[in-house]
């Protein structure tokens, strides 16, 4: 069984990555790793066992950049952040979702998806495959 590895955007706050990394090394099987996606670490993994955590600050629907990851087959989960936000009420909201992140990885193992969570939110919203179905 292959690990499903977590990139997770450089714009998430550290100390969050590093709790997130010491909750998971409570696996008893190693089933997920946790990566900082930044300097072209996603290359090294297929986009199969790879999921990915960004932030789209678009105001309406998901910008550019987060459209060509999904064009190229990323999987992905995308925060919608505030205009004004401190970093507690951003980890408070990750963890918030982080069981039905682990969730929506391990049911749709290699199908495509996105799904968005705001800021402060407590659940995630699948973008209609329409939106990126035609990429």
């Amino acid at each position: 069984m292959t690990t499903l590895k977590i990139l997770i955007d450089p714009s998430y706050p550290t100390h969050l990555i590093k709790s997130l990394e010491s909750i998971h090394s409570l696996q008893q099987t190693k089933r997920f790793e946790i990566y900082r996606w930044s300097n072209g670490i996603e290359n090294k993994f297929s986009l199969e066992e790879s999921i990915f955590l960004s932030i789209d600050e678009a105001k309406r629907g998901l910008s550019e950049s987060t459209l060509k990851h999904l064009e190229y087959g990323y999987r992905m989960f995308v925060m919608k952040p505030a205009k004004d936000q401190d970093f507690f009420e951003f980890a408070m909201t990750v963890l918030r979702v982080w069981p039905f992140i682990i969730e929506k990885s391990e049911k749709a193992k290699k199908d495509r998806f996105c799904y968005t969570f705001r800021y402060a939110g407590r659940k995630l919203s699948k973008v209609s495959p329409k939106l990126h179905s035609k990429l």
